[in-house]
C-alpha cells in the first residue's frame, strides 16, 4: 500500500522572490490522487495544491479515507523532490 495524504504548510515568496514558511503556520492536510503516489513525494518535498498554492511537504502518509470519512483537496503536481535549496522562516517583524 502507498501513501495516500500528506500535512504540509502553505509556501510564500517575499520581496527578493525567496520561498519562505510563516512563523505561526497552519498545517492543512491534501490528498494524493492515485497518477501521483508513485512520484516520490516525501518529507521536504514541494508540490502544487488544488487552489494552486505551493505546499511544504512536512508528513506523508496512508488514510484509510472509507473509514475516517475524512476529504481532503487533491495534490496537483509534484514541483521539487527531497533535494532542494533551504527555506527560512519568515519571523512576524520582518
Amino acid at each position: 500500500m502507498t501513501d495516500n495524504t500528506i500535512e504540509g504548510l502553505h509556501l510564500h515568496y517575499d520581496s527578493q522572490h525567496k520561498q519562505y514558511v510563516r512563523h505561526n503556520a497552519k498545517k492543512y492536510y491534501w490528498h494524493i490522487p492515485k497518477k501521483l503516489r508513485y512520484k516520490g513525494i516525501q518529507k521536504d518535498s514541494v508540490v502544487l495544491g488544488a487552489g494552486k498554492q505551493l505546499i511544504l511537504v512536512t508528513k506523508v502518509f496512508r488514510e484509510d479515507i472509507e473509514v475516517t470519512g475524512k476529504k481532503y483537496k487533491p495534490v496537483i503536481e509534484v514541483l521539487a523532490k527531497k533535494n532542494r535549496r533551504p527555506l527560512y522562516e519568515k519571523k512576524q517583524s520582518e
